[in-house]
């Protein structure tokens, strides 16, 4: 398993076109292109040294061409590489190499269809016959979808013009010798008669069609990638527009929210004992240990994390859509926190000044109503009333749970309610030795 997954990233390393790239940034993905395409190429020189070196056995006057290929392999491999890793982030440059790697493809791919057309061997019947040579013909198709993944519609377009112009002339001189033919040491007109007649035109034609509608349909589908890419790129940037203004729009946000709502030196200390009190209750209620610290960690979440959005030190966009989208949900979370603390102050402070209307109750009791946020309030309101405030006094313990019993139970669970006061003694000890 692991032996194929090494394999499986060796092949996405060295032929994947989207290899951490961003497809938004021309250069980059042109780039990287440029390396999948300079691979192919050091692979397919591979193949035809290959080629050559099995042709040559037999054939000495063609073992100075074998040798040659080898280091014309390894010296045009390793020029497209310097020029490619020169200068990564430069566009013209990454257009130059571009161009000389589609120029040598097809080159290459004429120079073996030439040596495979030209290679040949007698039969028994004492006629002589080329060897491999639609082999040779089917390189040059493969030079053209090689061509074809840079999904350049403009180049593909120049390129078919001079490929369909090449091959008729290699079909001309040198697959059907028809200047060597017998009949065209003939007139003109009876040159033209016979060729048009002749075998050698029709197989001519049948190939130059059947070459025009395979660059036709590879336009195609080289125009439709490229228009996908197109769309897919303008997508992304309209992502990452909204992305910088929902982030601009957070952060201004999150600045008003949470700068708004500074918390006092006295209030700093109390969270503690709040946080010590609701894994103590939530305990008492029957949670698990992870469930209490996690109502423990909430209660004290607004001042243990802060919300940091800035995106500058990350290149990657993926991580910064990743951090963003954690941050916000950190900081909706730190809202909601401050929220459950402006609701303990509305609460006693409605009811210390006498504005604890019935819609005011219905309406506070509905924020944050889960057990969780209800335990996290109790605590929150019992430390409170005993501890001063500029709209009241402290009060007693005994005045407290006197108070909470008589005015604030309606906002709580009888179970979580009844909990808390039957383990009043607890609280008023971790008050206490705080």
């Amino acid at each position: 398993m692991f032996k194929k997954h090494r394999i499986s990233k060796l092949f996405d390393d060295t032929f994947g076109f989207e290899k951490n790239i961003d497809i938004s940034d021309d250069c980059a993905v042109l780039y990287r292109r440029n390396i999948v395409i300079k691979n192919i190429i050091f692979l397919s020189n591979l193949i035809y040294s290959f080629i050559l070196t099995v042709l040559s056995f037999g054939e000495s006057s063609n073992w100075v061409l074998t040798i040659i290929s080898y280091p014309v392999t390894f010296l045009v491999n390793n020029t497209l590489k310097k020029m490619i890793h020169t200068n990564s982030k430069e566009l013209f440059r990454q257009q130059i190499a571009m161009y000389i790697s589609c120029f040598y493809m097809f080159l290459s791919a004429i120079l073996i269809y030439f040596r495979l057309q030209t290679g040949s061997q007698t039969l028994s019947d004492g006629t002589v016959k080329a060897v491999f040579s639609e082999t040779g013909y089917i390189l040059i198709y493969y030079a053209l979808v090689v061509v074809s993944l840079y999904q350049d519609p403009k180049m593909l377009k120049q390129v078919s013009k001079w490929v369909v112009a090449i091959v008729t002339v290699l079909h001309f001189t040198l697959t059907y010798d028809i200047l060597g033919a017998d009949y065209a040491s003939s007139d003109l007109k009876t040159f033209i008669v016979k060729f048009f007649s002749s075998q050698e035109f029709k197989d001519i034609l049948l190939r130059t069609v059947f070459l025009v509608l395979y660059l036709v349909v590879l336009y195609a589908i080289v125009s439709i990638g490229q228009y996908m890419q197109e769309e897919r790129k303008k997508e992304l940037l309209k992502r990452k527009k909204v992305q910088d203004d929902f982030t601009n729009v957070v952060r201004d946000m999150f600045d008003v929210t949470l700068k708004g709502n500074q918390i006092s030196d006295d209030e700093k200390s109390q969270v503690e004992l709040l946080s010590n009190m609701s894994n103590r209750l939530s305990s008492i209620i029957g949670y698990s240990p992870q469930k209490c610290m996690e109502i423990s960690d909430y209660s004290q979440v607004h001042l243990t994390k802060q919300v940091d959005l800035d995106l500058s030190t990350i290149e990657d966009k993926d991580m910064q859509f990743e951090k963003l989208r954690e941050q916000t949900n950190l900081g909706n979370i730190i809202i909601k926190r401050l929220e459950l603390r402006r609701k303990c102050e509305d609460i006693i402070r409605a009811h210390e000044e006498g504005w604890n209307t019935q819609a005011f109750m219905e309406k506070t009791k509905s924020i944050q109503n889960d057990k969780s946020s209800q335990i996290i309030l109790i605590c929150d309101m019992y430390i409170s009333l005993r501890s001063p405030r500029n709209y009241k006094r402290p009060w007693s313990h005994s005045k407290t749970m006197e108070l909470l019993s008589s005015v604030y139970s309606y906002y709580f669970d009888n179970e979580i309610f009844d909990r808390f006061i039957k383990f009043a003694s607890d609280f008023e000890d971790l008050y206490n030795n705080y």
